[in-house]
Parts: C-alpha cells; structure tokens; sequence
C-alpha cells in the first residue's frame, strides 16, 4: 500500500524499532531516514549512558567508526579532481618512507591509492601491533613508520576484497600531503563546514560535544543489565568521526543530490565524482549480495541495491545508507553492539515500498548552441543495419544508439569530441564536413557513420 507521506508509516517503523531492542537487549540508539534534501523522521531510544539513566535524544553523539572512511574518500577524490593527485599514483609516490616496507606477495610499489579506495591493495588489514582486544592501534603516521618494515602486501592486489583500515590510515596521510593541511583540517574546511554538519568532530573534542557524546556499551552477555565497553585507540582517517543524526542526514543528502537531475549551488564534491564512487567496481561474494565502490560498499536486498558503509568500535555499531532510485537515505548510530545495517536496510525498505516514487524532474528545454546545430541529425555505416541519432537532449549533445544514450564531449577542436559513457568511452567522435562545409559524416572511433539528409526535389 503506497502511503502519501512518511508520517503514515510511523507506528510501523516504531514497531520495527521495539522489536529490534527486544532481540538485541536495553541498547541506546538514533535512527533516521532521510528523503532528498531532508530528515523526514528520526527516533530516538534507550540510554546514551545506562549508568545515570541518561537519555538519548536529537543532540546526542555517536563515534560511527568506519563511516568516516567514506569521507576520507571524499577527500581524496576531491583532491584528485583538484589536480593534486591521480587515482593510479603508486602509494610510494605521495609516501616515500613506505619503500622500507616488508617483502609480501607483491611490492609495495604496486599498491595504488585506488586500490586502497577499494580495498583492493592487499595491504595488510590493521597497522602492525594493532590490538583491538586491549585498545590498541597505531593511527598516526610515525606510529606506522616505526614498524615499517612489518607492512607488506600480503594478498595480491586487484585479485580479492581484503578490508584494510591501514589502507586508510595511510589514505589519511596522503591527504595531509597533497593538500598541505592536517587531515582533520582538510575534512573539517572542505566537507563538514561547507555542509554545515556543526554536530561532528574529533578527539579531543570540546566539552559541549564530550558532554553529549554516548556512552558505548558491550554486546548483550548473560543478562540484560547493559556493561559499559572498554575505551577505544584514538582513530583518524579510518574511523575516528563523532557526529549525529542530523548531521549525517546532510551528508546522505548530498549523495543523493548526485542521482537528480539538477542541483543548484556549488557542491563539496563533484556530482560525477560522487556517482563514480557509489558505482560498484567489484562483487565481493559469490552471491552478488555485495560490491564495493570507492569508500562505499552496495548490498542487494532483493531488488533492491542499498550503497552505503557500517562502523564497529567497542561499544558503538553504525550504517548509512541510501536507495539513489527512490531519494531514500537510512542512518541507525547505536551506543551498543548489535547489528544497524538489519534495522536499517529494515527500515529503509518499509519506506521505500511504501512511499511514492520520486516524480522525475522536469527540465527546461535549453536551445541548441550554434556550434552544434550541424551536427544534429541521422547517421548510418554502409549496411544501414543500425542508426545513430545525435540529439541535443537535456542540456548535452549525444548519440543515441538504440535504447543506448552515448554523451558526446566537447574537445579543444571544433567538431570533435570524447565519447562520455559506455563502450566507446574515451574514444573519439569527430564530425567530417565536405567542401561545402556541410557535416557528411561522424568517425566514431573505428567506424565512419554517413549522415542522412533530406533531399529536395522539383516537383
């Protein structure tokens, strides 16, 4: 039954969220779902700290753990389109001191920042020495370097899914590097301030933000009574984000805001860019339940495909996630250890069934440039077996080549162009005029298509 608004679903989604306490014991928590531009519902219950009976509430703090890696992508992909690094530059390039890495499968010469993006390089999975059993992780730099010779790629690269919070950590410090601030500075100027997410910081944090900050609580034992977690390790650039609900509804929407047609304002990361990271580049298992994208991982519930991220620190368990189709975002922060991504891929796909679909915006029809007017028509190769039409069509020229549409872009040459997307992609796409300066025909790439025109006769 489709709903008109996410307030019909409330006692439903309520419902969802007491039978989830009831499996898992008195765990705290914050949970949110977001729709476009907006938090349209959030629920708050249980303790942000058991001991004094304190609850939790719209201004309390959750570390979310992993969930930061998705903004250390962010930075990263931000300084690539800023020109300031490659995505294929050989880790050693930005990190030279890693040369003094161990010998594993492969050199550390073949670790790429991509494949750290990925978790595709191989790299050992925490720094050496780490101990999360008694709190213990090398997270800064010169804590990495003075084990250095204990890294090494242990599985080859490009070959398997291998988790790695080192990669990140080191992720971390390329992004001090190429942008000439901490890490935390570039995160906090270029993501968090722009998107105004006030509620979201880093230890050592302020003693507003330290007073409302959860308290983390160990996983449901042999009763309920809820036992406070050991401390966690200072964490950076793999997982060391404290933020809230609001605050991580403004960042679901900005992922959203990268599958709709038009979004006015400057945005902290490229729409492109941000698409190019929620694709999938890989399966990770061999049911196709699970793909990774860059800082971002999809998981198929039926039909559906969820992109999103989870974090674990002791006594905190967390995921975002969003369905770009329908512009729903779902977020789940608990101060316990249970299992979020199951309330929340619970959550989200009660609303998604049940709210209407998105209608598809309208854009204004923008006029044909001058420049492109010629090349506008009907093209074939010498069977005439299959047309290609290229179209000014919502703002772009393209190719379209049966149900396939192939954007055509713009070039330093007149009448060339890049293919944008599909098969062709990279390739060329140059328009040849005759002596008349009329267009008789499109090279694209391997093929020369002959332009139809209209023939006038006398009658």
């Amino acid at each position: 039954m489709i709903v008109a608004s996410i307030q019909d679903l409330v006692p439903e989604l309520l419902e969802r969220c007491h039978h989830f306490t009831l499996r898992h014991g008195p765990i705290g928590g914050s949970v949110g779902i977001v729709r476009g531009d907006d938090l349209v519902w959030r629920h708050e219950f249980g303790w942000a700290e058991s001991a004094t009976r304190r609850a939790t509430d719209t201004s309390t703090l959750y570390r979310v753990a992993s969930i930061t890696k998705t903004f250390t992508a962010a930075a990263v992909m931000r300084l690539r389109d800023e020109g300031r690094l490659d995505l294929d530059d050989p880790l050693v390039d930005h990190c030279p001191e890693l040369n003094a890495a161990g010998r594993g499968v492969a050199p550390i010469e073949r670790v790429t920042l991509r494949a750290l993006l990925s978790h595709e390089s191989g790299l050992l999975g925490d720094p050496p020495g780490t101990d999360w059993s008694r709190g213990i992780e090398s997270s800064t730099f010169a804590e990495i370097l003075a084990r250095v010779g204990e890294i090494a790629v242990v599985a080859a690269p490009f070959a398997a899914s291998k988790y790695s919070n080192l990669g990140f950590l080191l992720l971390g410090e390329v992004v001090a590097r190429a942008s000439g601030l901490t890490y935390v500075d570039y995160v906090n100027r270029n993501l968090l301030e722009p998107l105004g997410m006030s509620s979201s910081g880093w230890e050592p944090l302020p003693s507003e933000m330290k007073a409302r900050l959860a308290v983390g609580h160990q996983a449901r034992s042999f009763a309920d009574h809820p036992a406070v977690a050991q401390d966690n390790p200072p964490v950076w650039a793999d997982g060391g984000l404290v933020t809230s609900v609001g605050d991580l509804a403004r960042w679901l929407s900005l992922q959203l805001s990268a599958h709709r047609p038009s979004v006015e304002g400057d945005l902290p990361v490229d729409r492109a860019t941000l698409r190019s990271m929620h694709a999938p580049r890989y399966l990770s298992d061999s049911l196709w339940r699970k793909a990774y994208g860059i800082g971002w991982y999809s998981l198929r519930r039926g039909e559906s495909i969820w992109v999103g991220h989870g974090g674990s620190l002791h006594g905190f368990t967390s995921y975002v996630g969003f369905h770009p189709g329908s512009q729903l975002g779902v977020i789940v922060l608990l101060n316990g250890e249970a299992a979020p991504t199951d309330l929340a891929l619970d959550l989200g796909e009660f609303a998604r069934t049940h709210l209407p679909t998105p209608k598809p915006e309208t854009l204004a029809p923008t006029g044909v440039p001058l420049a492109y007017a010629a090349l506008l028509g009907l093209y074939t190769d010498q069977t005439q077996a299959e047309f290609t039409r290229v179209e000014w069509s919502r703002g772009a020229l393209v190719a379209l080549v049966g149900e396939e549409r192939l954007t055509l872009l713009p070039t330093d040459t007149t009448d060339e162009f890049r293919f944008g997307n599909g098969r062709p992609a990279g390739e060329s796409a140059r328009f040849a005029r005759g002596h008349d300066g009329r267009v008789v025909a499109l090279i694209a790439g391997p093929q020369t298509l002959w332009r139809f025109d209209r023939v006038d006769t006398e009658t």
